[in-house]
């Protein structure tokens, strides 16, 4: 989102006692009770609806994969299909502007669903070499949530064993309509990443990191790994923001009570999970 005239990144919340306060931004509140420790412990608290419950079927053996690859979200007839073409470019530079809209195509870019195939490759390699007892591991699972019909077919057909999803209709190539249905296979794909033991998500989407901090606990997220920053095609590396970032991740062998939940297979170190962007939306 573009700010508005007048917005002031950071400004501190001075709440009068006497009033409600409505808040939209794209930034945490800069208020004691505004860091994500807070906010984490709110969106923890909520129950979801019998009908988006009974469909929470990933868990702490799986890794979440979410595929950000559509440019925009549908708005009208012209940019129901034509997801980066000309009327499509048009719509995001008016959301964020035509700077923001360029970067936004360029992490788009990084996420497509074949950026994420070397990795998932090697996660597996890695979870094959891992035995328990003497035992071969079961085949390690991904819960994957995707915007594009293309990433489903694309995936399941790579990894017909692997790959754990939600089944819907997608109209047309897209599977992003912002209607009521798809809310609700929204918020079900959200969760569903919530629960697993590690993220590998799309850079720029403010959906990978809700995710992440849902499933997270301490004000912390669940491990996440950034399409376009720590795997496939590398977005603007030479502009990365340089100096200390916030801890974020904890260690990928520990489940969210702190018990071993078998996740040493992936072998990442703490350095290797990189913070998530914390001042959306620039980047990292």
């Amino acid at each position: 989102m573009r700010p508005e005239p007048g917005a002031v990144k950071d400004a501190p919340i001075l709440p009068d006692p006497r009033s409600h306060i409505y808040f939209k931004s794209a930034f945490v509140m800069n208020h004691p009770y505004g860091r994500w420790n807070h906010a984490q412990q709110h969106l923890q608290r909520l129950t979801p609806a019998v009908i988006v419950a009974k469909q929470l079927i990933a868990d702490k053996s799986m890794i979440g994969l979410h595929i950000r690859n559509v440019f925009d979200a549908p708005r009208d007839a012209a940019t129901a299909k034509a997801t980066t073409g000309a009327e499509a470019i048009a719509a995001a530079a008016l959301e964020y502007g035509h700077k923001g809209a360029s970067q936004l195509l360029a992490w788009r870019q990084a996420s497509h669903w074949t950026n994420f195939v070397p990795r998932i490759e090697s996660l597996t390699r890695e979870h094959s070499l891992h035995q328990l007892d003497g035992m071969v591991n079961a085949p390690l699972r991904f819960y994957l949530a995707a915007d594009s019909e293309e990433a489903y077919k694309g995936l399941l057909h790579r990894f017909p064993n692997q790959m754990v999803i939600t089944r819907r209709e997608c109209a047309s190539e897209r599977c992003d309509f912002r209607d009521c249905t798809g809310s609700i296979y929204a918020l079900i794909d959200m969760l569903n990443l919530a629960r697993t033991r590690l993220i590998l998500g799309s850079g720029w989407s403010s959906y990978s990191e809700v995710a992440a901090y849902v499933g997270g606990q301490a004000g912390r997220p669940v491990p996440i790994l950034m399409a376009g920053r720590d795997f496939g095609t590398i977005v603007g590396r030479q502009q990365r923001r340089r100096g200390t970032s916030p801890m974020c991740c904890g260690s990928l062998g520990e489940d969210l009570n702190g018990v071993p939940s078998g996740t040493s297979a992936t072998s990442l170190s703490n350095n290797d999970v990189e913070p998530i962007q914390r001042h959306w939306p620039k980047p990292f």
